[in-house]
């Protein structure tokens, strides 16, 4: 599984313009779960060198996304993603529900 989720991921990097700036690495899939690492590069820091929330909410918004994708076959749900610093603790979490149509 651990492959076809990295093709997902390669395709997120090539082709999307915020997969191209996280760099998502998979740590850990299984089902309804979904755990990347990523990096805020300094494209995505304020002037004092934190990172934008926005950012942050972008960042949650790809990973959950992905996770439906991944999922295939799910037109609407509700989803949470949760930023962890690198100590361990809670950054920012992002709740929403998502609805996948198909292109016709």
């Amino acid at each position: 599984m651990s492959d076809s989720i990295q093709k997902f991921l390669d395709f997120h990097k090539e082709a999307g313009g915020t997969g191209k700036l996280f760099n998502f690495k998979l740590v850990e899939y299984k089902e309804d779960y979904l755990e990347l690492e990523g990096e805020f590069p300094d494209e995505t820091l304020n002037p004092d060198g934190s990172v934008q929330g926005g950012m942050m909410t972008s960042m949650l918004d790809d990973v959950t996304a992905l996770l439906l994708i991944i999922k295939q076959g799910k037109t609407i749900a509700s989803v949470r993603g949760e930023i962890y610093d690198n100590k361990g603790r809670l950054a920012t979490t992002l709740m929403h529900t998502i609805f996948i149509q198909k292109r016709s």
